[in-house]
């Protein structure tokens, strides 16, 4: 089974808590911009005439506070929640295939091997499903911050999300290389715990 279809089961394994992992640190992931706007209410205030008071900036900035705070102590919760169950799964599932085996073909590799696979790559597996969870938090803050920053100055726009786009390029040309660098590393444990 290949790395994204079996991403893709155990995300609909957990579809009900993956999703409101998604919509907590999406939340989350956005939830700066807000800040950003009670300030600015402010200092509209101040230039304009119109806009929050002092109170009424902070009062938003506790309010905001707390609701920021509470978000992170209940994304917490349903995260952890989450890997736990996912690298649950993936343990179970390569322990059940393994006790399947006969004796012979179970036992081919070396036990530190065995014990780094169960660890390391059920590991890599959740914390893919969880990464999942923080790009479509970062997608969302992308998108609400290119549309406030267009609202106020459209060249800037191009000028910050053009660098980002050029690195999100290169990450994605050195991906092979990344993967080799990963296989190696795996490798060079797996030496060291069967010794």
């Amino acid at each position: 089974m290949g790395t994204a279809r079996l991403m893709a089961a155990l995300i609909r394994r957990h579809l009900g808590r993956w999703t409101l992992d998604v919509v907590v640190f999406g939340t989350l992931w956005s939830m700066p911009v807000l800040a950003g706007l009670i300030t600015a209410a402010y200092f509209d205030r101040l230039e304009t005439g119109t806009g929050a008071t002092v109170t009424t900036a902070v009062v938003l900035i506790l309010a905001y506070t707390v609701w920021r705070v509470a978000f992170v102590i209940g994304g917490m919760h349903i995260d952890g929640h989450l890997v736990f169950r996912t690298g649950a799964v993936m343990q179970a599932n390569m322990l059940q295939r393994t006790l399947e085996l006969p004796a012979a073909q179970a036992a081919e590799t070396a036990t530190g091997d065995v014990v780094t696979r169960f660890r390391d790559d059920t590991k890599h597996m959740w914390e893919t499903v969880i990464f999942t969870v923080d790009m479509v938090g970062a997608a969302v803050l992308a998108a609400v911050a290119a549309v406030l920053l267009w609202r106020v100055d459209p060249t800037m726009t191009i000028v910050v999300f053009l660098p980002l786009a050029g690195v999100v390029w290169l990450t994605q040309l050195l991906g092979s290389r990344l993967r080799r660098y990963r296989w190696l590393n795996r490798d060079a444990t797996g030496r060291v715990t069967e010794a």
